[in-house]
Order: structure tokens, then sequence, then C-alpha cells
């Protein structure tokens, strides 16, 4: 973990010092042990993964601070995997570095001190996104930087993170405030109906209140529903 010091803190001027001051990242120098410089096409990318095991399977939302007090600002890529790394998928960039202190090797177009805006979560650097978690799988974070010649594009940071659980035990799209709120079965997943018809056919309770979903019809009884007879 590097540690800025007061100096170089002190350019901050927001909230959250706490978030910033500090990081861990990776070095893409070659005699730091890193594969070289590296733009998303030529070169050998240099990565850096973050493994989260033992999360519900559940929606999150995750936001991450990739700030130096000082100079580095090295823009990245992130790929997540929600079956312990056997595939990745890659979220809509562009990711970038932001910094506080002017000049640098290479100097930052733009330094950010905290204001006007001294909320560190809208820094341009601030990475925001949501994954689904799969029961009994980690969840693997991939980050590549776009490492460029000047030691502050070849360093990646990453001062911290933030997890949010969407609540939303059975994953069925509903947070389980919402059912609980309105009489439902937080933890009750029913099958996906894709046509009134085949609710009509297959639940005749029309008594049953029933919660469907934008994204198809899915029925969530409050009471068991016998099924019709011919």
């Amino acid at each position: 973990m590097i540690v800025r010091g007061a100096g170089n803190n002190a350019n901050w001027v927001g909230d959250h010092i706490d978030f910033l001051k500090d990081f861990i990242g990776t070095d893409t120098r070659t005699a730091n042990g890193g594969n070289g410089d590296y733009d998303g096409t030529t070169g050998l990318p240099t990565t850096f993964t973050l493994t989260l095991s033992g999360l519900p399977a559940e929606e999150y939302s995750w936001l991450s601070y990739h700030h130096d007090t000082e100079h580095v600002f090295t823009s990245f890529k992130i790929e997540y995997s929600s079956d312990s790394g056997t595939s990745f998928t890659e979220i809509p960039g562009p990711f970038v570095g932001t910094d506080s202190t002017a000049a640098g090797t290479p100097a930052s177009s733009q330094t950010y001190t905290g204001t006007p805006d001294p909320n560190p979560a809208n820094l341009p650097s601030s990475a925001q996104f949501n994954f689904s978690a799969v029961a009994g799988q980690d969840v693997v974070l991939r980050f590549t930087p776009f490492s460029m010649p000047g030691v502050h594009q070849q360093i990646w940071i990453m001062n911290a993170f933030e997890l949010t659980s969407s609540g939303d035990s059975d994953g069925d799209g509903m947070p389980d405030s919402y059912e609980s709120a309105n009489g439902l079965d937080p933890i009750l997943t029913m099958p996906v109906m894709t046509s009134t018809s085949m609710v009509s056919q297959t639940f005749k309770n029309t008594g049953a209140r029933m919660a469907f979903l934008t994204t198809g019809m899915k029925p969530i009884p409050t009471t068991p529903i016998p099924m019709a007879t011919a």
C-alpha cells in the first residue's frame, strides 16, 4: 500500500480524504515486475485481480475510487466474472484516473481538488457499475491499466471500494423490502411466465394478489393457488 503524505493530501480540500489518501494497485513497468506499456492493443497487459468470495446470489452495485492526491492518473478497463474466473465480461468504459497535484510525468490535463464538488464519488475516476453474484461462485474483478510512457501513467491505483447489495434474496428483481411490505415472500422465486395466456391458464384464483415485473409476466402469489382442472 502507498500512503501519500500530508503535503499531497492538502491538495484535496473536498470530503472523505480517507477515501483518497492511500492506495493499492499495480506497476506496469518491467523493472518493477510489470509487462510494460499497453494501450489496449499493442503490448502485453499487466492486470490486477480482486476476488470476492461468499457473496449471496444477488445484484450488487460497485463504486471504487481511483484518485491520487499526487500525480498518478492512469486509465484502465474493468472486466468481471461471476463464475469464479472462467469467463469475463467487460464493463463499458472508459475508466480514467485523476490527480490533485499539478505537474507530473506526464502532467494530467486537469487536476481535481474537491472544489466546487467535494464528493469523491463524483470524480471522473470513480467507477460505478452493477453485477450479479451466483451462489457458490466467486466474483472476480479484473483491472487492466492502459499504461503509457511516463511514470504517472504506468502505475494503476485503487484507493477504496464500496459494495452495496440490492437486498433481493431470491433474485426476482424486486427488493426484499418491497416484497415484505406487500405481503410477498422475499425468498420465494416463481417460474417466469412470458404471456398473459400462460398466467391465466396456470393461475385461476382471481382473488390472489400478484405482482408483475415489467420484464415479463411473473406472478408472485401471496398464498398457494390450486391448479385448475379441465
